[in-house]
Parts: C-alpha cells; sequence; structure tokens
C-alpha cells in the first residue's frame, strides 16, 4: 500500500522530465564520455522507478517507512538532476560539439 501517491506521482512526474531531457542531450551531444554520463544519469533515474518506486507496490511499509524510502529516491533525483544540469551548462557554454579532453 502507498500511503502518499501524490508524493509518489510527483516523483515519477520529475523523473519524467529529466528523462526527456537527458533524451534532447543525447541527441546533441557525441563526445563518447559526456555520453557515458549521460547514461549514468539515465540509469539513477531509471533505478528510481524500478528499485525505489516500484517495490512500494510489493513491499508493506509504515508511512514512516515509506517517507524515508521515497527521501532516497528523491536523493537520487536531486544527484541526477544536478549532473544532467552540469552537461546542459556545459553544451549551453561549449556548444553540442563539445570535446572532453583526456
Amino acid at each position: 500500500m502507498i500511503h502518499v501517491p501524490e508524493r509518489v506521482e510527483a516523483i515519477r512526474s520529475r523523473v519524467a522530465a529529466e528523462m526527456k531531457s537527458v533524451s534532447d542531450l543525447e541527441a546533441l551531444v557525441k563526445d563518447p564520455y559526456i555520453r557515458g554520463q549521460l547514461q549514468q544519469v539515465r540509469n539513477w533515474l531509471d533505478d528510481i522507478e524500478a528499485f525505489f518506486l516500484e517495490s512500494l507496490s510489493r513491499e508493506a511499509r509504515t508511512p514512516e517507512e515509506e517517507s524515508t524510502w521515497l527521501s532516497h529516491a528523491e536523493m537520487t533525483l536531486h544527484l541526477a538532476a544536478r549532473q544532467r544540469k552540469s552537461i546542459q551548462d556545459l553544451v549551453a557554454k561549449y556548444g553540442p560539439n563539445i570535446t572532453s579532453i583526456g
């Protein structure tokens, strides 16, 4: 049982928006390293759905446990969004033909 479905839906909505932003960046950037960083962001976003949110339907939790679990999902979302924003800022500054060195 999900105790706060609106919180879960808000997380899902934010994940969907982040996935769209990642897809948009993937369409622009060709550099293998930066694409790898975008793949890492995509993996974190996938984990939010597959690991954090899906388990809410399968496993019983108290409201407090659910709140803690969703806080972990939101932290993962924050990390993914921060990494995506960092890449987006680099693309905005240097253009889509940005090339990593090293």
